[in-house]
């Protein structure tokens, strides 16, 4: 009887000290996503930063129209809402101080004969970006700006949605 007493002691203290163990666990993943919320949010932060220095920075330094001619003529207040608030996305260094639109036409245009995704030219022209919302935000403004460039004649669209390309035998010969 002695030796089944002493068992289920061991047994009562084993199982106390996982208790203990899988406490402290949980307190330590609770600071965790506590710091992880806070990193978050300085990332942001750090974003909104750099989109701003970069609208500053290029205000500052120089002023570039783009490459091309705008054909078609815009209402002055079209697009007001989709405005950023006079920040521009920060552009790599060879695309500083262009628009995004003039940013990606240069990139198609350098890209003759290849079919290029919004991913392919994102990844060229902007700077990259830890947070997903401005991934995602960027990615957006590109869209719009490259179906803004297809309507004005700068560039194709491909047949698969969200490609362009500056090579018009490449469109035909996609669809022959």
């Amino acid at each position: 009887m002695h030796d089944i007493e002493s068992l289920n002691q061991a047994v009562l203290n084993l199982k106390s000290y996982y208790q203990q163990i899988l406490e402290n666990n949980q307190a330590t993943i609770a600071k965790l996503q506590s710091e992880n919320s806070l990193i978050e949010v300085q990332i942001h932060h750090a974003d909104a930063l750099l989109l701003g220095h970069q609208s500053q920075s290029s205000k500052a330094l120089c002023l570039v129209e783009d490459r091309e001619p705008i054909t078609k003529k815009v209402a002055p207040n079209a697009g007001k809402a989709r405005r950023n608030n006079g920040s521009n996305p920060p552009l790599t260094q060879p695309y500083q101080g262009m628009s995004v639109l003039a940013a990606s036409t240069e990139v198609i245009k350098s890209k003759v004969g290849e079919i290029l995704s919004i991913r392919d030219i994102s990844d060229i022209i902007f700077l990259p970006h830890h947070s997903k919302k401005a991934q995602t935000s960027l990615r957006n403004l590109l869209s719009r700006e490259l179906s803004r460039g297809v309507k004005e004649g700068r560039f194709f669209r491909a047949k698969m949605a969200g490609h362009y390309t500056w090579d018009l035998s490449k469109i035909e010969k996609a669809s022959a």
